[in-house]
C-alpha cells in the first residue's frame, strides 16, 4: 500500500470514529456489504467512483481525506490574548473567525454578508498568520484549529460575549422554532455538581460533534442556522434575597 493509501485510510477511519460511523452503516450507505467495505479498508483499493460516494456518505471533501495525517499535532487550540484582543477590536475580524470555527468556504461567506471580498481575504490573512486558517488556491479556507479548540478562560473574547453578545441573546422568549430555553434552580451537594459538570461537557461535546457534521451544508441551505448554546451555572443568590439572608449561612 503506497504511503497516500495509507494516509487516505488512517484519515478514513478518523473520520468514521469522528462521526461515529461504523462498518455496517457505511456499508449500509453505500449500498455494499460491510464485508466488502472491510476488504476495502484493509487493502486500501478504491476507484474513483467509490471514493466520490464515501466522500458523498460522510459530508467530508476529498481533500480533507488525503491531507497528511503529521498536520493534526499543529492545529491550533486556542489563541493567544493580543490575538483575540485583535478580533475584539476589528468586529470583521472577529467574524472571520467566526465564520473559520464553524467551517465555512468562501461562497457561504459572501451569500450570507455584504461585505466586499478583498476585505474577507485581508481578514483571512490575519488569521493565517495566528496559525487557525490556510488560505488556498481558488480563495479555498482550511481551518487549522483542533477539535477542542475554544476561547481564552476569561480572554478579550469571553468577556466581549458576555458584555456585548449574552445579553442581546438572552432578550428572547425562546419561543421560536429551534429555540429552547430551560432554568433551574435547587440546591446541590458538591458530588452532584460533579456529576452535573460531567454531563455538561458531554452535552458540549455533542454540540461540536453535530456541528462538524453539517459543516459541508452548502452556502443558503436554509437547514444550516447559526445556533448559540450556552451552558453556566454556579453557586449563587440573587442580591435582594442575599440582602435578607442570615450571616454565615448559604
Amino acid at each position: 500500500m503506497s504511503t497516500n493509501s495509507k494516509t487516505l485510510i488512517i484519515n478514513l477511519k478518523r473520520e468514521l470514529k469522528r462521526q461515529n460511523i461504523g462498518y455496517a452503516e457505511l456499508a449500509s450507505k453505500l449500498g455494499i456489504s460491510e464485508s466488502t467495505v472491510k476488504k476495502m479498508l484493509a487493502k486500501g483499493s478504491f476507484t474513483l467512483e467509490r471514493l466520490d460516494q464515501i466522500c458523498e456518505a460522510l459530508n467530508v471533501e476529498y481533500l480533507e481525506l488525503i491531507e497528511n495525517v503529521n498536520e493534526e499535532v499543529t492545529r491550533v487550540a486556542k489563541l493567544t490574548h493580543s490575538q483575540e484582543q485583535a478580533m475584539v477590536d476589528d468586529p470583521l475580524l472577529l467574524l472571520m473567525g467566526y465564520a473559520t470555527i464553524n467551517y465555512w468556504t468562501m461562497d457561504d461567506i459572501l451569500y450570507r454578508y455584504k461585505v466586499p471580498k478583498e476585505e474577507v481575504l485581508k481578514r483571512f490573512k490575519v488569521l493565517e498568520k495566528f496559525g487557525i486558517v490556510q488560505l488556498r488556491a481558488n480563495d479555498k479556507i482550511r481551518p487549522l484549529i483542533s477539535n477542542g479548540f475554544d476561547w481564552r478562560p476569561d480572554g478579550p473574547i469571553l468577556q466581549y460575549i458576555r458584555k456585548h453578545m449574552l445579553p442581546e441573546f438572552f432578550d428572547d422568549d425562546f419561543s421560536g422554532s429551534g429555540a429552547l430555553q430551560i432554568v433551574k434552580n435547587r440546591g446541590l451537594t458538591d458530588e452532584s455538581k460533579k456529576i452535573l459538570e460531567r454531563k455538561s461537557l458531554e452535552l458540549a461535546d455533542t454540540f461540536d460533534e453535530l456541528a462538524y457534521q453539517d459543516r459541508h451544508y452548502q452556502a443558503g441551505n436554509r437547514d444550516r442556522k447559526g445556533t448559540t448554546m450556552v451552558i453556566a451555572y454556579r453557586s449563587w443568590t440573587l442580591s435582594s434575597w442575599g440582602k435578607m439572608a442570615k450571616e454565615d449561612t448559604d
